[in-house]
């Protein structure tokens, strides 16, 4: 079943809506007090005046008046409050995968980039090298989207889900597809012709 509801943070205190959301519906524990349009917030507990709201992990509010458990969450019931820079630093316990997605995902795309300038500055084009590099572009294209991937369908769902990994799919195209097998075959041809690395 699609998500309607998520809580982007596990120390948040409310959710955001997926889609648009009725008065009375149970969502994750919670009936709604109110009707929640999609991409709005609701209160995962009842809060008291001047209540600190979280999302993020980050205070985004402070309550202006009691809020119910299940209420939409407006300019009207919320008083907007910024953290000091210090209070600004979220905990990123839970999202270390995420990172090391990104890291390897970083690392990729700095190799690649490094043997491409390196081939581009000291050797010709249909060098060694550059079958090389072209061939390590191709990997390298291939690893950032398998980790891009598995991120993105770790924490998004539903429409998110596709709008993002429609996103990834543009920004990886490859518009110039190398034969891989001939790269490789080249590659393999001239160690073996030279008898050494």
């Amino acid at each position: 079943m699609k998500a309607k509801a998520i809580k982007i943070n596990p120390s948040d205190n409310v959710y955001v809506a997926l889609t648009d959301l009725k008065k009375g519906e149970v969502l994750e524990g919670i009936e709604l007090k109110t009707d929640v349009p999609v991409k709005h917030k609701f209160a995962e507990f009842d809060f008291a005046t001047g209540d600190l709201l979280k999302m993020y992990g980050l205070t985004i509010g402070k309550a202006a008046q009691p809020i119910q458990q299940g209420e939409h969450i407006t300019t009207f019931n919320v008083k907007h409050v910024a953290e000091s820079y210090g209070e600004r630093v979220p905990n990123l316990e839970w999202q270390k995968h995420l990172l090391i997605n990104a890291s390897e995902i970083l690392n990729r795309i700095y190799m690649a980039e490094s043997a491409i300038l390196r081939v581009e500055k000291s050797f010709g084009p249909d060098s060694i090298e550059a079958a090389m590099a072209q061939l390590n572009l191709y990997k390298a294209v291939e690893a950032v989207i398998a980790a891009a991937k598995e991120g993105i369908v770790s924490f998004a769902e539903g429409d998110e889900q596709r709008m993002m990994l429609s996103g990834l799919r543009r920004f990886t195209k490859y518009t110039n597809q190398p034969n891989v097998i001939a790269l490789t075959e080249k590659i393999a041809k001239h160690f073996v012709e030279k008898n050494s690395y």
